[in-house]
Formats: structure tokens, sequence, C-alpha cells
């Protein structure tokens, strides 16, 4: 219940490991954004998860190409 609440009053965050994934973390954090507008739509998920899954093919699995 205290984290359906933090959620809902903006008071609690996930924590993003983005120095091993920002650009799949950039994607989370819109997908749970506070306003609904700033969501993307599943069509925009999709797209942008096919080209990050391209792009991780390409660098062998590393999405920062580390």
């Amino acid at each position: 219940a205290q984290i359906m609440a933090g959620m809902m009053l903006n008071t609690l965050h996930l924590e993003w490991p983005r120095h091993l994934w920002p650009g799949l973390c950039a994607i989370g954090e819109r997908c749970v954004a506070p306003d609904p507008a700033a969501r993307p739509s599943f069509a925009q998920l999709e797209e942008e998860l096919v080209v990050l899954e391209e792009a991780m093919r390409v660098r062998g699995g590393r999405e920062g190409g580390s």
C-alpha cells in the first residue's frame, strides 16, 4: 500500500541502471511517467524497442557499445 501511495503521490520513483542500459532506462522512465500524455503509445514503444534491439545486435549485446 505504501508503494502504491508513493507512486500515486509522485514521491516514490524507480531507480534505473542508466549506466548499464541508458536507452532501455529512458524508455522505461517514459512508460511510468506521471503524466499519461508523456507515456509512449504501444506503436512508439514497439518501434523504439526494435531499434534498440537492432543496435544491441550490432554491438554484440551491449547497449552502451563498450
